[in-house]
């Protein structure tokens, strides 16, 4: 799975071809092409389902619920699928066996986290403490950590891009959506700004100092930086 983020391979993709059948295993390489999955399209149902389901997955999300959830969604994205409760038990079914480290690993060591000291600590040095009933924060303690270095990159990157910026009035600030950042920039002149903000989107993540779950791996998140010259709505993926 690491080196998948690092060759930059579409896991959700990937994902999306295993439960629809396309592949009968979960491929991570890059050097697997594939003539459907690899060209599924971003916003499309099949990626959606793939980048569900394996968020669901993550969280331990049981059927009934990502059932729910995926139906809502799909429908305020305007994605024209709908599953049952069986089919999203069937599909969190096919994620973990395809993915056994999730629940055999990630969730396992989260739990001894929270039992012996019901503290998470995020790469960031982060703390979060959890008070709640047992039986009811495992599932917010296996979403704390992705959630929170997410958060953390996101805001971060801002932060050293205005820095950067030092007072440039060409620009301005629009919005920021947990995993996103969004800049008004000079038309003629957008692709600085595109590949300044690249830059602190994809530092470096050390997960060997602070985190809970201690890994020597310094994890990049892939950062695409997309374009629109006419309104908010209508944006294009450009290359850097």
């Amino acid at each position: 799975m690491l080196k998948a983020f690092e060759e930059k391979v579409d896991i959700h993709r990937r994902t999306a071809g295993l439960i629809f059948g396309y592949t009968n295993k979960l491929e991570l390489s890059a050097d697997f092409q594939h003539p459907i999955v690899d060209f599924l399209p971003k916003d499309g149902p099949e990626r959606y389902t793939g980048k569900t389901t394996r968020n669901a997955g993550n969280y331990d999300v049981k059927k009934h619920t990502f059932m729910t959830s995926f139906n809502t969604n799909a429908q305020k994205y305007e994605i024209k699928m709908d599953i049952s409760e069986w089919r999203a038990g069937q599909m969190l079914e096919i994620f973990h066996a395809a993915s056994p480290n999730i629940r055999g690993v990630f969730h396992r060591d989260i739990k001894d986290a929270i039992d012996s000291s019901r503290v998470l600590i995020d790469p960031m040095g982060g703390v979060r403490v959890f008070n709640g009933r047992m039986d009811d924060i495992y599932g917010e303690a296996y979403a704390n950590i992705p959630q929170r270095t997410v958060a953390h990159l996101v805001q971060g990157a801002a932060i050293k891009i205005d820095e950067e910026l030092n007072g440039d009035t060409e620009i301005l600030w629009a919005e920021e959506k947990h995993d996103a950042l969004y800049l008004q920039a000079p038309e003629n002149n957008w692709e600085v700004y595109a590949r300044l903000m690249k830059k602190h989107m994809e530092t470096p993540i050390d997960f060997s100092i602070y985190c809970t779950l201690k890994r020597d791996v310094k994890l990049v998140i892939p950062c695409d930086c997309e374009v629109s010259h006419t309104n908010y709505a209508e944006f294009e993926k450009v290359k850097l």
